[in-house]
């Protein structure tokens, strides 16, 4: 854990945290993560037989496993911050992506949204918003109507 995460307001956190992931990778982003933090990638844990990316990711370990699954699947090609928001211990961000899925060649186009907790300078929940539709129509998933 970074000496100077405790200092860190909210916004400060977060932003770090995605500055350390663009900058210095993976391990350096940790830096921002409670040890049991909650990663939730857009859908609940019951809709990983869909995609392994959605569920919830526990603690450092789970938010690696998380982050290190994006990397393998997304080459990411934008990822915008249009908005930051922050009242107490909470930060909303929002804004835009395009990632191309590794596995098929498909360009993944979404607005998004993220929702963070942050206590003491490191991020404790952290859920994320997206086209679920698009994503999966990128993947080349059938829908989870024609699978259920």
């Amino acid at each position: 854990m970074s000496e100077h995460t405790g200092a860190l307001s909210a916004k400060d956190a977060v932003t770090g945290f995605f500055t350390a992931l663009r900058g210095r990778g993976i391990d350096a982003a940790l830096e921002f993560v409670a040890d049991d933090a909650v990663f939730v990638a857009v859908l609940g844990d019951a809709f990983r037989k869909y995609l392994p990316l959605y569920g919830s990711y526990r603690g450092k370990s789970g938010a690696r496993d998380f982050l290190t699954s994006l990397s393998a699947n997304f080459d990411t090609r934008e990822f915008v911050t249009k908005h930051v928001i922050s009242e107490g211990n909470h930060v909303a961000l929002w804004g835009r992506f395009h990632h191309r899925i590794r596995s098929t060649g498909r360009d993944f186009v979404s607005d998004w949204a993220l929702i963070c907790e942050v206590e003491t300078g490191m991020i404790r929940h952290y859920q994320f918003y997206e086209d679920t539709a698009a994503l999966e129509a990128a993947f080349e998933l059938p829908s989870r109507q024609a699978v259920t």
